[in-house]
């Protein structure tokens, strides 16, 4: 087998056990009646300084105001965590 092809089959195989999984974890969370909608976090939000933000989201049901802080870990990791109303 190809190396270069070999690399690649390895390097997909992680997305596609984690979609198979996340796949599984959604309609388990459905099947017990929870919601669960994925959100795409614009990249800008990855340059803001450690903080809390007031921030207004835009949602399928409408503009939803939320309140963001943004965590840096001293090993240089950042989260952002969102708690809407």
């Amino acid at each position: 087998m190809d190396a270069k092809y070999q690399e690649s089959l390895e390097a997909a195989q992680p997305e596609s056990a984690d979609a198979s999984k996340q796949a599984k974890v959604m309609s388990s969370l459905e099947e017990k009646g929870w919601t669960v909608k994925p959100l795409e976090i614009p990249e800008e939000f990855n340059a803001l300084s450690k903080g809390v933000y007031e921030v207004t989201m835009p949602t399928e049901d409408g503009p939803r105001d939320c309140v963001a802080t943004v965590i840096r870990t001293t090993h240089g990791i950042q989260n952002t965590v969102f708690a809407c109303n």
